[in-house]
């Protein structure tokens, strides 16, 4: 019965976005600056334990949702390297280690 549930339900402006993306989503909408939001939502993805991969997959989801186009560096950069209080990805996960 729940399957049907959600029959006639439209999802929000907020669920219309991946976990984590809807700051991202809003401000690309809304014509804003979208970088602070990425940078935020690097931060807190890097703590839940989200993957670099699936941060940026969800990242790309949004930006083709509003915009219809990939992500440009910025916002990339943003997600992954912005400075911040709270820590980042770890080396390893970004950063293979190089073997000789």
């Amino acid at each position: 019965m729940a399957r049907f549930a959600m029959l006639g339900r439209r999802p929000t402006a907020r669920s219309a976005y991946p976990s984590g993306f809807e700051a991202v989503g809003e401000a690309l909408a809304s014509g804003h600056d979208p970088a602070e939001a990425c940078a935020v939502a690097g931060r807190e993805l890097a703590v839940d334990g989200i993957s670099v991969a699936e941060a940026l997959t969800d990242l790309r989801a949004t930006w083709l949702r509003v915009r219809g186009t990939d992500p440009p560096y910025a916002a990339l950069s943003a997600l992954v390297v912005a400075p911040g209080p709270t820590p980042r990805w770890p080396t390893s996960t970004t950063c293979p280690a190089r073997t000789r």
